[in-house]
C-alpha cells in the first residue's frame, strides 16, 4: 500500500470524526416546558358554572398583544364573556407572573406561580410594592375534565383559601381550572364555588 494512499485513508478518517463532532455541538431545537403557553393568538375557552347551575356562561382569553412594564416584556390576556379583565403574564425562570392589569393602575392582585415544583412544597411570594406576603401551597394532581385528563400543578392561596387549589394549570397547556369559593363573613364555605373549566384552546 503506498505511502499516498495510507495518508489519504488517515486525513479522510480526521476529517470524518471531527465532522461528526461539530454536529453534535450544534444547537438543537428543545422545547422549553411553561405552565402558560404565551404566544400572540393563543385562545383558551372556558365553561362557567357553580354549585347551583352546571352553565351560567363562558369566558374567552385570547393573548392580544405584548407590553412593556418597568422595562420587562409581558403578555396581554384579553378576558371576555363574563366580568370582561385583562391580565398580564410572563414566564420567567421559576416560574409564571400573572396579574389583573389596568393601563392606570398597573397590575392589580398580582399573584407567582411557581414552576416547576414539588408536590405539597409551600412557598412565599412577596406582592410588589407592599408589605403583604402570600404562602402558597403546590399540589400535583389528576383532573378529569369532559373526556380529557390533565396533569395539573394546583396552587392553594392559604392567605384566601387553605382547602383546595383556586388554580390548575396543565404543562404546555395553561390554566384548565380555576375555582373560587366565598367568604361569608363568617368564614369560607367551601360548598359554595364558582368554576372556569377549560372546553378548547388554540395554540400558536
Amino acid at each position: 500500500m503506498s505511502k499516498a494512499f495510507v495518508l489519504f485513508a488517515v486525513l479522510i478518517s480526521i476529517t470524518f470524526f471531527f465532522g461528526c463532532e461539530d454536529k453534535s455541538t450544534e444547537p438543537t431545537d428543545q422545547k422549553t416546558n411553561t405552565l402558560l403557553p404565551l404566544s400572540v393568538g393563543n385562545t383558551w375557552n372556558y365553561k362557567l358554572y357553580n354549585s347551583t347551575s352546571d352553565s351560567t356562561g363562558q369566558v374567552i382569553w385570547t393573548i392580544t398583544k405584548k407590553i412593556s412594564v418597568d422595562s420587562k416584556e409581558y403578555f396581554l390576556i384579553t378576558s371576555e364573556g363574563f366580568g370582561n379583565k385583562y391580565f398580564a403574564a410572563r414566564n420567567e425562570s421559576n416560574g409564571l407572573f400573572f396579574s389583573v392589569y389596568d393601563s392606570i393602575n398597573g397590575f392589580v392582585s398580582p399573584f407567582f406561580f411557581k414552576y416547576p415544583a414539588n408536590d405539597n412544597e409551600t412557598y412565599q411570594y412577596q406582592m410588589p410594592g407592599t408589605d403583604s406576603i402570600l404562602n402558597i401551597t403546590v399540589k400535583k394532581q389528576n383532573l378529569i375534565i369532559g373526556n380529557q385528563s390533565y396533569n395539573c400543578y394546583g396552587y392553594i392561596n392559604q392567605n384566601l383559601n387553605p382547602y383546595f387549589p383556586f388554580m390548575y394549570f396543565s404543562e404546555n397547556v395553561g390554566m384548565v381550572r380555576h375555582k373560587l369559593v366565598y367568604n361569608t363573613g363568617n368564614g369560607i364555605d367551601t360548598s359554595h364555588y364558582f368554576i372556569y373549566d377549560l372546553q378548547s384552546k388554540i395554540l400558536q
